[in-house]
């Protein structure tokens, strides 16, 4: 964090004095060398070796350098800093917080803070107003999204799905907040028998196609609205089709392969059978002559390249498939973003962003990172500088740079002149889809906690300090990690896609603030910061979550879905903005889940919404938004069980049977009927 009082005062003119020290005592040993007089009466050298006189010289140096360096500084900081340490270190303070906050971006030339009051309840004209944020929330958990994706769409166990990410797509004419998943391939879960070389390397060579859903729409039995699906992708979208859906380079890949061969490659299952592929990219490198094939047979340790009577002039080697370890490669210098995302381009083909980072631990005063993210910790500067644009087909990498007032990747920039793009090279339909990232956001928002206090004492008592909310997640409770949403700002008359995260009082649970990253341009970059009276009390997430386990309906509900042979599944609870002219609304949106245990298709079962005043839910996230704004009391869902004698035993028993057998099967939409069978059974009659 740089030097303090102390330093400044004492240590620096101690180690000033040692430097002189050892000057004058290197001199004199010069001096000795041709001096004998010197060298005996002086530093008490004999001819024959070192006497015990001689380490008179040595002893008083380390003592000084004791004095100077330990001793004289441990009195003055204790004696005379610590008692007025407030006065003393000020100055030194101001230097720590404003470079910290330029360190990571994070001072007034990126942030904007506003103050509102806050409403109590949502009115249906706090709803018409922010419209555009309503109509995109989210109701999908990644998690829950992902898993439930996995059952129904990799088709194949060599089809796999690493991870759900969040973006934004004009969906025929609607600007619409999505949740996007690639369908890469993964040979770890071919048939063992199936794992022969000419599989492995010549035809298993590539996933296909993607998964998009929208991020607020639940069909029926609680299932996703599939935009985008099955193999090969089958959509009734006009402004997002997949017309190139091979993936040669993802997130999964980690070997090398061999395309333009002879044999050819295996495209989608049709039924039973395979349809076949020769790729006619310009993706990996010709192999060519003799000379070469040998080179890549030492490379990959794979003789077989030598002998194999596959290979024409034209055939090619595909490595470095794994998009982060290929850009890696390339831009060693730069710290890659956790997680890339695909985009879906307007001719229809896939590529992957990549955020990179420029990281620093010199710069002056500003204080080192050690927060939840490890990759990240010594760091005192850091700077989200380009967007690295990899072809899902070709592999071809392109970074960009975002960020021209970064002095390092300036640098960079002069070294690598033919590397390194100006954002405005990049396409116009790529720029709509970069996004705050989420790593960078993390670490600005952690720093954020405790460098948002300017003023030098406040900061030195630490009277202001901010934590991460906490949210019941699943079985237990977790910090909020930073969510996308689709908001309306005040300064602004459209919704934008942003990163945001709610902030709560170290060891109290009201919020009290909130970040947001804007994403969409001309805006990106931006940061706002929400803040609210000190004396009025807002709710944080883990108040809300209170309120859900005390609400007797809800409570009781979920323990009687938990007893029927199901898993309840609580996903991220979104505190959502509302703004009204001078004055902000806070909505919190919580997707339960149902997933029948030897099942893993987690299932929206209702949707819970809540504002300072009333926690509802419904089936449908609109019935929710109705229920709580027209304040229209609702039916218990589950009240208590009928009495027995109005339930057939024999026929539940059997039901149950069969889901568990059905299940254990892998047929899950004859456990799920069964399932649907069970609760009817159990639901009260019709009032």
């Amino acid at each position: 964090m740089g030097i303090g009082y102390t330093d400044a005062n004492v240590t620096v003119y101690g180690y000033y004095a040692i430097v002189f020290i050892f000057l004058v005592s290197s001199v004199l040993l010069f001096i000795s060398a041709f001096s004998p007089h010197l060298r005996k009466r002086i530093l008490f050298l004999s001819p024959y070796g070192l006497t015990a006189k001689s380490l008179i010289a040595p002893g008083v140096i380390a003592v000084l350098m004791a004095v100077l360096l330990w001793i004289v500084p441990f009195f003055v900081q204790n004696f005379i800093v610590s008692p007025n340490e407030i006065t003393l270190e000020r100055p030194y303070l101001e230097n720590n917080i404003a470079m910290t906050r330029a360190g990571f971006s994070i001072d007034t030339t990126r942030i904007e803070i506003d103050q509102y009051s806050v409403g109590s309840e949502i009115s249906d004209e706090m709803v018409d107003k922010n419209r555009a944020t309503i109509d995109n929330v989210r109701l999908w958990d990644p998690e829950a999204l992902l898993e439930n994706l996995r059952q129904q769409q990799e088709i194949r166990l060599y089809y796999s799905f690493n991870d759900v990410d969040i973006d934004r797509y004009n969906i025929d004419g609607d600007y619409t907040q999505v949740m996007i998943s690639v369908r890469e391939l993964d040979k770890d879960n071919l048939d063992p028998r199936s794992r022969n070389w000419v599989s492995m390397r010549l035809k298993y060579t590539h996933g296909f196609g993607a998964v998009l859903v929208p991020v607020n729409e639940v069909l029926s039995q609680g299932r996703p609205n599939l935009l985008i699906k099955d193999i090969p992708p089958q959509t009734e979208l006009q402004t997002v089709q997949i017309n190139q859906p091979r993936i040669y380079y993802g997130e999964l890949k980690n070997d090398h392969v061999y395309v333009n061969t002879t044999e050819p490659e295996f495209s989608y299952p049709v039924g039973d059978q395979m349809t076949t592929y020769f790729y006619d990219g310009e993706g990996g490198v010709s192999i060519g002559s003799f000379f070469r094939k040998l080179l890549y047979a030492l490379r990959f340790d794979d003789y077989r390249l030598l002998i194999s009577g596959y290979f024409t002039e034209d055939s090619r080697v595909m490595f470095r498939r794994n998009i982060r370890e290929r850009a890696q490669a390339l831009m060693p210098f730069l710290m890659l973003d956790r997680d890339p995302y695909p985009v879906i381009t307007e001719d229809g083909r896939i590529v992957w962003i990549i955020d990179s980072y420029t990281t620093s631990s010199m710069f002056p005063y500003s204080q080192e990172y050690y927060g939840n993210l490890r990759h990240f910790h010594g760091n005192n500067y850091i700077r989200n500088s380009a967007k690295i644009v990899v072809d899902a087909f070709n592999g071809t990498v392109k970074p960009y740079i975002v960020d021209t007032s970064d002095v390092i990747m300036a640098t960079y920039q002069r070294v690598f002149p033919e590397l390194f793009r100006d954002f405005t090279q990049m396409l116009e339909d790529l720029q709509r889809h970069i996004r705050y990232p989420v790593d960078f956001f993390t670490v600005q928002s952690e720093m954020y906690t405790a460098y948002h206090m300017t003023d030098p004492e406040t900061f030195y008592q630490r009277e202001d300090m901010w934590e991460f909310a906490t949210e019941r997640y699943r079985e237990g409770f977790q910090q909020v990690k930073p969510y996308y949403v689709m908001m309306e700002f005040p300064d602004s008359d459209s919704a934008e896609f942003a990163l945001i995260m709610p902030f709560t009082p170290r060891g109290r649970n009201v919020m009290n603030a909130w970040m947001a990253g804007r994403s969409d341009i001309p805006n990106y970059g931006k940061l706002n910061v929400f803040t609210f009276p000190r004396g009025q009390q807002v709710f944080g997430p883990r108040q809300i979550e209170a309120r859900i386990d005390q609400n007797s309906e809800m409570s009781q509900a979920i323990t009687l879905w938990s007893q029927r042979g199901s898993d309840v599944i609580r996903g991220n609870l979104l505190v959502i903005p509302l703004f009204n002219e001078d004055s902000l609304h806070v909505m919190y949106v919580e997707p339960l889940f149902v997933q029948a245990q030897g099942t893993e298709i987690p299932e929206v079962r209702r949707v819970i919404v809540a504002d300072q005043v009333n926690v509802v839910w419904a089936e449908m996230f609109d019935e929710a938004i109705d229920l709580l704004t027209e304040r229209i009391e609702a039916l218990p869902e589950f009240p208590v069980l009928p009495e027995e004698e109005e339930v057939d035993i024999q026929r539940a028993r059997e039901l149950l049977d069969q889901l568990k057998r059905f299940s254990a099967e892998g047929n899950f939409g004859a456990a799920g009927e069964r399932l649907e069978e069970l609760i009817r059974m159990f639901e009260p009659p019709a009032q």
